[in-house]
């Protein structure tokens, strides 16, 4: 048997992507992230209310904006799950100030403003058409209580008490939560399009600019540190945190479907995780949770907190800290199934077990097919059976992908494997052959 090269595939590093590593490396260091219940259906006094409200001034109601039905259902989903949040810290202001950040035509902001006419609201937007259409928009419907800030999240430095956020792209969202920080203010915010965050330091953050900083000053600065945390950044540096952002980057339900998606959402749950620990480092009291129903939108982590120092009245932080201790185990689950080391305090069967999708098995699948994998696991198998086919076997393998494939399968295998050194002119292969 050929002597084995240096090129040798270790089963700790097969088939790993960056962003895989860094999954690794934050659940091997620090506790997985924590998806609480979204309280909705504990207070649904609130969604009725909203419904009324609609109801009320249909105009506001996602239907009247001449989308399709079901996306005018998944808008209302998400509108009442920030509403519900929102009112609910509210309750105790007698003329709230809410600020709606990133708030565009105002299809989250004119729904708070006709649920709360004793407060005022103010839509921040650097997209002026957006924000006519708002001011149009709550002229006809009636309000009084609208305003608009045409320009940068960054320079917003008006005083308000709640502050929430629907889907603000990219580092939108983290200005979104400095400013509620740095207001003392509540707030509720459903960050969106995690890929545009410009890393400082990353090879990305070389190659993509930050649109809406370049728009405004010519300059892909970059405005928010990532990680966001001390405890994260102390794990995964600015290349491995551009790729979980990369990873966690998806617009379709079909996109975080099986062991791939499972690795996608999972990252995503890790960058909203490092939010939670950044507000908490701050001094903020914080909950991570979904979208009411979760599937109103494949972006459905939701942020809510205050200032630990000045906190709402009690009855409020009851009702919310109920949910809170009712953890949704789903990510706490998904890791322990990928062999991630999070334990999840749960008995399982044999068949459970059995059924379990391992991290092996979730890295595969997010390089090959299923067809790649069955094949040339098949066609090893074969070999390792047939003592006639001789001490090693000669696998082509063009591309360092498919290499990589049969490095696996023959680990998989418990078979011997190596790389045979590039030849000019000949294709590339791997060698396999039984252990001694």
């Amino acid at each position: 048997m050929s002597a084995v090269t240096a090129d040798v595939h270790q089963p700790n590093s097969l088939g790993r992507k960056r962003f895989e590593a860094a999954l690794q490396q934050l659940s091997g260091a620090l506790p997985p992230p924590f998806i609480a219940p979204h309280p909705l259906a504990n207070e649904e006094a609130y969604a009725s209310a909203l419904r009324d409200a609609w109801l009320a001034h249909p105009s506001l109601h996602p239907s009247g904006t001449g989308v399709g039905s079901e996306r005018a259902t998944r808008k209302q989903q998400q509108i009442e799950s920030i509403v519900t949040l929102a009112a609910l810290l509210a309750d105790d202001f007698a003329a709230p100030r809410i600020v709606d950040f990133g708030g565009g035509s105002g299809a989250l902001s004119l729904a708070l403003a006709a649920l709360l006419p004793r407060g005022a609201v103010t839509i921040i937007d650097v997209k002026k058409k957006s924000l006519a259409m708002a001011v149009e928009r709550a002229r006809a419907a009636g309000l009084a209580n609208v305003a608009t800030y045409d320009g940068d999240i960054f320079d917003f430095d008006s005083p308000f008490d709640v502050g929430v956020a629907l889907h603000a792209c990219g580092e939108a969202s983290d200005l979104a939560l400095l400013k509620c920080h740095a207001a003392g203010a509540r707030f509720v915010v459903c960050p969106c399009c995690v890929g545009k965050v410009a890393v400082a330091g990353s090879e990305r953050a070389t190659r993509k600019r930050n649109n809406t900083t370049f728009n405004l000053t010519g300059e892909n600065a970059c405005r928010v540190a990532y990680p966001r945390s001390a405890a994260v950044a102390a794990v995964v540096g600015a290349d491995a945190y551009g790729a979980l952002a990369a990873a966690a980057d998806f617009n379709e339900a079909s996109q975080v479907e099986g062991p791939r998606g499972a690795l996608r959402r999972l990252s995503k749950s890790w960058l909203e995780h490092d939010r939670l620990l950044a507000a908490r480092e701050g001094g903020q009291c914080v909950t991570l949770t979904r979208l009411h129903p979760p599937s109103a939108s494949p972006k459905n982590h939701v942020l809510f907190g205050w200032p630990a120092a000045a906190p709402p009245p009690p009855e409020v932080v009851r009702r919310l800290a109920a949910v809170a201790d009712a953890a949704d185990d789903a990510d706490a689950a998904l890791a322990q199934a990928l062999g991630l080391g999070c334990a999840v305090c749960e008995a399982d069967d044999g068949e459970a077990a059995a059924s379990r999708v391992t991290m092996d098995d979730a890295l595969a699948a997010s390089e090959w097919t299923a067809d790649e994998l069955a094949d040339c696991a098949a066609r090893l198998a074969a070999f390792a059976a047939d003592e006639a086919a001789g001490d090693e076997l000669s696998v082509p393998a063009h591309s360092a992908r498919l290499r990589r494939l049969v490095h696996y399968a023959a680990e998989r295998a418990g078979l011997l494997h190596w790389s045979e050194p590039k030849v000019a002119g000949a294709r590339r292969t791997v060698r396999v052959a039984r252990p001694d």
